[in-house]
């Protein structure tokens, strides 16, 4: 059994850019009667595209500046339309993108800093179930894959015999302990070999469970100081 990053078809956007996708996107649920009265607020989103209007906006400061103004901005729309709109996708897309971002305070809105952004947040607005996740040095946006295969040697060939899929941020634990009893009825498994991202005392206790031996090619941690 192993796992693999699945990789979303989307763009890959900044979150000022999605921020500016959201609000365009929810222009366009407007009613045209709506559409003349919210002109004026909707004006500068619509006059070109979320990468042109990311290009125009220099420096870090700048970007943490527009994003804020941009969160005050969607935090009123999303009040004033509220009556009428509040059952549309993609109004209720546009909260959720206001509710992972920012935080609604008595003294107005502020902005949340990344530390404060969940895996799960709103990526694109294709793809709203993927999370974000960073393994090792490098970030994903997707899905994980996990694949139980049969490695016999005696076996003329060799099948997969069961898929997973899951956000990113699913863990392996989840995943095999997940697996187990499908894998046990259709397979009559006996052994199983994993990394070490699969072992824990939960995992433990359903290989027992299940009567299946869990054979390890790899560790997690450290490696050792070998000069001692």
């Amino acid at each position: 059994m192993d796992s693999t990053q699945i990789l979303s078809n989307i763009a890959d956007l900044s979150r000022l850019e999605l921020l500016v996708e959201v609000l365009q996107c929810l222009q366009c649920i407007l009613s045209e009667e709506d559409q003349i009265v919210y002109t004026d607020i909707f004006a500068p989103f619509l006059v070109e595209s979320t990468g042109q209007y990311n290009y125009r906006i220099k420096g870090k400061k700048a970007v943490w500046r527009h994003i804020q103004q941009l969160g005050v901005v969607l935090n009123d729309l999303l009040s004033k339309l509220a009556e009428k709109y509040s059952k549309e996708p993609i109004y209720q897309v546009a909260q959720r993108f206001f509710d992972e971002n920012f935080h609604l305070l008595e003294t107005g809105v502020k902005t949340k800093v990344n530390k404060e952004i969940q895996s799960g947040c709103l990526q694109s607005l294709d793809d709203l179930e993927l999370s974000y996740r960073v393994k090792g040095n490098r970030a994903y946006k997707g899905y994980v894959g996990n694949l139980s295969e049969t490695c016999n040697p005696g076996n003329p060939v060799q099948s997969i015999v069961h898929m997973q899929t899951e956000e990113n941020r699913t863990h392996d634990t989840q995943l095999i302990c997940e697996a187990l009893p499908e894998l046990k009825d259709r397979t009559d498994l006996k052994v199983i070999v994993t990394d070490g991202g699969y072992v824990s005392p939960k995992v433990d206790q359903e290989l027992r469970k299940y009567g299946v031996e869990q054979i390890l090619i790899s560790l997690t941690g450290t490696l050792p100081n070998r000069q001692y």
